[in-house]
């Protein structure tokens, strides 16, 4: 994952001839998103150093973990396009700035630990820009965490969109539907701090999980089914014969009362022949189902359900997302560089061609494609697909 972020960076830096030294911009003039990452970077070296100092290198390599995926998998493809478009503005070089930032920043951290590899993208990161700056990773100082540039109230923000977005993503993989299918509709239900940041940051989300639309105004039971019963493993030997007596107790409670309990990991109250009792949380189970259309998925004080039903539209969009996924796999393969323009060849069933006809514009854009034909009389590259059960030809050459 560090490999990977590191050469994102350097292909589309060097397109643009960004120069950390001389294009820096300040981080009081970057996105928010930019600022969260800095925020997620300074985290990182207090958690690190008190890794270190206490010799706890396990708590360090989670951070370290966690932090690739958030640099990886949000940060970066949440900002993709910004490092694709052609203008060199403000906003494109503070995303490099950041980024540059991250990179510098980890590597420092982590080079004790792997020293051969955060070497050499010191050398190329730093010392191939700044003749100055010393001429090993190793003889760098350690990072100082800057507080002033920890913003909780944005780290608490962003972090419960990744939260969001994960559970949503669960809820498709649920579903057995791809990322690349559209859908029409993602409900969220939370606390009230949550649900803003859902609110505030609702445009991002629809792009991440690819649905169409958001509700928050929805209680989790309008789209989740919850159940409570009995840890038969811990209540068998404690109620015996009355375990039965237990199950019925359990389901003549309110479900969502109860659920609510067990998340706060209180006691449950039942009562068996008159008598009260008390059930420990690690004693009850409680299942969840989605209410179709709906699938569910859940964390402790979260909920996201996703509508699955498809439309003819919808699926006609997933299948030029399909589309759009093989020729940029075929651009690689035919070693096109990551700004060449290309002209496109397919033929498939009336399905697809229906497809491409209402998507036509979306399909180009995402591909760089100058044009759209049904076959090219010499291409540079081909290949023959399958998508949704059809055999599909698609050609390929630069303009």
């Amino acid at each position: 994952t560090l490999w990977n972020s590191y050469s994102f960076f350097v292909t589309y830096a060097s397109l643009d001839h960004f120069n950390p030294v001389k294009d820096a911009v300040p981080c009081e003039q970057r996105t928010e998103i930019d600022r969260w990452l800095v925020a997620r970077t300074q985290q990182l070296i207090d958690t690190a150093a008190a890794g270190y100092e206490n010799y706890r290198t396990d708590r360090l390599m989670r951070a370290a973990d966690r932090y690739l995926e958030d640099l990886s998998n949000w940060y970066i493809r949440r900002n993709r396009r910004r490092f694709w478009k052609s203008e060199n503005d403000t906003d494109k070089l503070a995303a490099y700035t950041t980024l540059h930032e991250a990179l510098v920043t980890f590597i420092k951290v982590f080079a004790p630990i792997i020293p051969l590899i955060t070497e050499v993208i010191y050398r190329n990161l730093v010392c191939a820009l700044d003749p100055e700056a010393p001429e090993s990773v190793h003889l760098c100082d350690f990072p100082t965490c800057q507080a002033e540039l920890v913003d909780d109230d944005l780290l608490t923000e962003i972090d419960s969109v990744i939260s969001v977005a994960a559970l949503g993503r669960s809820a498709r993989n649920k579903a057995n539907i791809k990322i690349r299918q559209p859908l029409s509709e993602v409900v969220v239900s939370g606390d009230a701090r949550v649900l803003a940041a859902v609110d505030k940051n609702r445009n991002q989300l629809l792009e991440e999980l690819n649905i169409k639309s958001l509700r928050t105004d929805v209680p989790t039971d309008s789209f989740i089914r919850r159940s409570i019963q009995p840890n038969l493993p811990l209540l068998g030997p404690r109620f015996g014969r009355d375990l039965d007596k237990v199950r019925r107790a359990l389901e003549s409670l309110p479900p969502e009362e109860t659920a609510a309990k067990w998340l706060r990991r209180e006691s449950v109250e039942i009562e068996i022949d008159g008598r009260g009792t008390t059930l420990e949380p690690e004693e009850i189970l409680v299942n969840e189902e989605g209410v179709p259309p709906y699938v569910a998925a859940t964390s402790r004080d979260l909920a996201v359900g996703i509508n699955t039903e498809l439309t003819d539209e919808l699926i006609q969009e997933g299948t030029v997302r399909d589309l759009i996924r093989q020729v940029q796999n075929m651009r690689k393969e035919a070693d096109l560089k990551v700004e060449d323009r290309i002209l496109v060849g397919i033929s498939g069933d009336g399905h697809v061609e229906k497809s491409l006809e209402h998507f036509k514009d979306y399909f180009l854009a995402e591909v760089l494609g100058t044009g759209l034909l049904t076959k090219l009389d010499h291409p540079e590259h081909q290949k023959v697909v399958n998508l949704g059960g059809s055999d599909v030809s698609i050609h390929i050459a630069r303009v």
